[in-house]
């Protein structure tokens, strides 16, 4: 077998970038996109710490990657051209040459074009004779006899060893597999691999995804090489023990995966990572898939695009097992009502199938009444497909600009646990609306670009005291959904009292989470059942306690009914209705009272108009200005006539 080397010269292009440009270039190539990433890389490797040398480093590794850009392009046009491009080198492709076909100039001229044409660079093509010396063959288990014996011998071994198919039923396939056992080549390997496991590998610039044990798994791509250990046919690994020294070798893997990442490359890698955990009715876990939709557990298919896979085995819903009667058990003691239970559960259930409620769950309650160890299970049963965030998310400015890593997590989430922050912090309702209402998020994790996202999951807050709201609109309080939890966990035996809902504390229940997590994970997928039967009808005693925390929320609400009287004949100016509700926050000891804000409340009113053009008494003189009809002031600081209304 005779090789030729296929190379660009590097005195046209890559000789002039290192010595002509290196001063401009540098700043250029950090800044790009895709070169600022090599520039990250290498600016953590610890020789060019030791030596100093990093922007010598980095645009030696920009050459490089242009290198290898460059060559592919070569490998695909010869491939194209129907020779056979075994192997790449560092500076050019070894290919086969055809007994009865020469290469032509015309041959490297097409070529150069091509390349101009896919990467705008443009290079000067030669032919080089290989010489392969004898240690170099037996290095990579190759014969070292004379090349005409070598072909008679192959022949002969393959009338012997394919006397039948070796895959009948594709003959691709057996094509291709035959030339891999016979030539054992590099790129033969490679061409038989990626035909192989077509549909069990996909890989973009930096990562190779291997469907194995129900979901695709994502590994480096300098990393992966499973496909060298695959069982999928023992027949075939048998075929393979000739090859076993080369596949072993680190170089001969080296050459072998490299064509393979640009056959699998050639697939639509960036349609596959759009689809990926796309569907969101399917739970991946060891055992299998669950699919919502149909509400079958079945074997996962490459088809189904799941990364994403829960660290247990999937069991059936069986209310006789001790451990689920066990568990249905504490629920009742941390919920005792019926028909809050039901609710709770079947609200939850929803996080499953990604259902967007639009609205934040706020467990409310004292401490030990058992709602932070139930949000606990909750996140642990949904392992991969559950985090949890600190309050600061949702009671700071949402900044579209800055690393937010915690934000970036709730990519691909179903159920999100908030945890209770300090007392007295304020909800920033508009952050919050974007997080419930179904928009397109933009975060980035620390030296990432980021990328967008919309949130799915079901968003829950525990609390021992319920936070104040930045705003207090309907928006507001569509969003917002307050359950109290009443029990109350106690380790004083003598204190327990199961009529009033106190109940003995268990602390070993924190050390089951991994024994509770399958049973509570069909516990759920059996409220879901209900919830598509019955939808989510919200009871009247967690409407009241919403309906309560809006009444404590709303100073300005209190401010009216205290001070004010909403009739058809008032007016008031604007200025002089603020100062009289700022002066009546102070008397009370209310903070966080804005004028926008209120202004905006009394704007709401039924039968409250606001005017620019509304004539009344105000410092003792009738002024026309900006105010408000259909309400007045009413006996607040009556001591003050300069602030009263004409009726």
């Amino acid at each position: 077998m005779l090789f030729w080397n296929v190379a660009p010269l590097k005195d046209t292009f890559f000789g002039q970038m290192h010595s002509d440009v290196h001063n401009k270039l540098i700043p250029i190539l950090q800044k790009d996109e895709k070169y600022g990433k090599v520039f990250e890389i290498v600016k953590k490797m610890r020789k060019v710490k030791l030596e100093g040398n990093l922007e010598g480093t980095f645009l030696s590794h920009v050459v490089f990657e242009v290198e290898d850009g460059v060559l592919w392009k070569i490998h695909k046009f010869f491939e194209q051209e129907g020779w056979c491009p075994d192997v790449l080198t560092f500076d050019g492709v070894q290919i086969r040459r055809k007994p009865l076909e020469s290469l032509q100039q015309s041959l490297f001229d097409r070529c150069s074009n091509f390349v101009f044409e896919e990467t705008g660079i443009y290079i000067r093509i030669r032919e080089k004779s290989m010489e392969v010396e004898p240690e170099f063959l037996l290095e990579h288990g190759l014969d070292t006899n004379d090349q005409d014996e070598d072909e008679s011998l192959l022949d002969e071994q393959k009338n012997e060893l394919f006397l039948e198919p070796v895959f009948p039923n594709n003959a691709e396939l057996d094509q291709l597999a035959k030339n891999m056992i016979t030539e054992r080549s590099d790129g033969a390997i490679a061409r038989f691999v990626t035909t192989y496991w077509r549909d069990s590998f996909f890989v973009d610039e930096n990562w190779w995804y291997q469907f194995k044990d129900h979901v695709w798994n994502r590994d480096a791509t300098d990393n992966q090489t499973s496909w060298r250990s695959a069982d999928k046919d023992e027949d075939l690994c048998d075929m393979l023990k000739d090859l076993e020294i080369k596949l072993n070798m680190t170089n001969a893997c080296r050459n072998i995966r490299e064509p393979a990442k640009v056959y699998f490359a050639q697939k639509d890698t960036k349609e596959f990572l759009k689809k990926l955990n796309s569907n969101l009715l399917l739970l991946a876990f060891r055992n299998g898939v669950y699919d919502l939709a149909t509400q079958t557990f079945r074997d996962g298919t490459p088809t189904n695009y799941i990364s994403m896979k829960i660290n247990y085995n999937y069991i059936p819903y069986d209310p006789q097992h001790p451990t689920a009667q066990f568990l249905r058990d504490r629920i009742m003691e941390i919920i005792p009502d019926e028909e809050k239970q039901d609710y709770i559960m079947k609200a939850l259930s929803t996080c499953l199938a990604g259902c967007m409620l639009e609205e934040i769950m706020i467990l409310e309650g004292g401490g030990s009444t058992g709602k932070s160890l139930l949000t606990a299970w909750i996140e642990n049963c949904l392992d991969c497909y559950a985090t949890s965030w600190s309050t600061n998310i949702i009671t700071q400015e949402f900044d579209v600009c800055a690393p937010n890593p915690e934000l970036a997590s709730g990519k691909n989430m179903k159920f999100i646990n908030i945890q209770e922050g300090k007392k007295g912090k304020t909800l920033n309702m508009e952050t919050l609306k974007r997080l419930t209402g179904g928009d397109s998020l933009r975060a980035r994790k620390l030296h990432e670009n980021g990328n967008k996202f919309v949130l799915f999951a079901l968003l829950v807050l525990s609390v021992n005291d319920l936070p104040k709201v930045s705003e207090t609109d309907r928006g507001t309080w569509r969003r917002l959904r307050v359950i109290s939890f009443d029990s109350t966990f106690t380790e004083d035996p003598k204190k327990v009292d199961e009529d009033n809902h106190v109940y003995l504390r268990d602390t070993s229940l924190k050390l089951r989470h991994d024994e509770f997590a399958p049973h509570l994970m069909a516990f759920l997928i059996e409220y879901y059942k209900l919830y598509q039967q019955e939808g989510l009808d919200v009871p009247e005693c967690v409407v009241q306690s919403t309906a309560a925390f809006k009444e404590s929320q709303n100073v300005y609400d209190m401010f009216v009914k205290d001070v004010c009287r909403v009739e058809p004949k008032g007016k008031v100016h604007s200025l002089a209705l603020w100062e009289t509700c700022s002066r009546w926050a102070a008397k009370n000891r209310i903070e966080g009272v804005e004028r926008n804000d209120f202004e905006k409340y009394v704007k709401s009113l039924a039968g409250v108009t606001y005017s620019t053009s509304v004539r009344c008494e105000w410092q003792g003189r009738s002024k026309v200005s900006n105010g408000f009809k259909g309400i007045t002031i009413n006996s607040f600081e009556h001591e003050q006539p300069n602030l009263l209304n004409e009726n």
